[in-house]
């Protein structure tokens, strides 16, 4: 009887470890990543990327794949890495600090520090949640203190607001329903605004159900004057946009 005890205490004790190992497992995931941190095969792989998950967030080292070095540590909300939170600490291939931060649980910066692979500040911003305005120092890699440097700013129709409710009124094709009475079709277009400013790679996401219409809005964007491009890091970079446009069909009387 004892031995029988014995034996089922043993086989639980086997069984727990046994599925602790592969809670563990199921718990931790490897990404691989090119030169620019898009995903790609491990064989073409620049860094990868070592997620561990810690209550509702994910513990994050990646690294150099040829050194097999630390090329940072990051926490994340999610496994898609889109943005991190907390703290976040990135270093060259040299070992020495290239980037240091603190983001809040949305992936607001509160406080960045980067420099230059041979020591120098590069960069220090800070903005918490409750100020209303950024400090910003940012310098040259002589040490040479760049004026007036923008950390992050959106893509914007230029004019704003305002301005492109006018430039779609004034350019939106007129669509008749199939009967006398009007009504409202929404379509949503997805968009690229260039690091020159043009709204290029248009593509629906959400029909109107009309393939005229449709084609309509992705020619509104395409051919929409020239945009303010985003700029990150005092530099120009390409912005995705998604512009829902409402299409108010006529009765098809008027047509005649």
């Amino acid at each position: 009887m004892k031995t029988n005890k014995l034996k089922l205490k043993n086989f639980i004790s086997i069984l727990f470890l046994l599925l602790t190992v592969y809670s563990n497992a199921q718990d931790t995931i490897t990404k691989y990543f090119d030169m620019k941190w898009a995903p790609c095969q491990k064989d073409k792989a620049v860094y990868y990327a070592v997620l561990t998950k810690a209550g509702e967030v994910y513990q994050c080292t990646s690294y150099w794949v040829d050194k097999n070095i630390v090329r940072g540590r990051s926490t994340f909300p999610d496994t898609l890495m889109t943005f991190p939170i907390e703290e976040q600490v990135l270093y060259f291939k040299n070992g020495n600090l290239e980037d240091s931060g603190r983001y809040s649980n949305d992936g607001h910066t509160i406080e960045r520090i980067v420099y230059y692979p041979n020591g120098q500040l590069a960069l220090h911003y800070s903005k918490a949640p409750d100020q209303e305005k950024e400090a910003i120092e940012a310098y040259e890699q002589d040490g040479k203190k760049i004026k007036n440097y923008i950390y992050e700013k959106e893509a914007e129709f230029k004019g704003g607001a305002e301005a492109w409710q006018k430039y779609l009124s004034k350019n939106v094709g007129t669509f008749y329903s199939p009967d006398e009475g009007s009504y409202r079709v929404e379509v949503r277009v997805q968009f690229v605004v260039s690091a020159q400013g043009f709204a290029t790679q248009a593509k629906i996401i959400k029909s109107s159900g009309n393939t005229a219409i449709d084609n309509d809005a992705k020619r509104l964007i395409l051919q929409s004057p020239q945009w303010n491009n985003a700029i990150q890091y005092n530099r120009p970079v390409i912005a995705y946009r998604i512009a829902p446009l409402i299409y108010e069909l006529a009765p098809a009387t008027k047509k005649n």
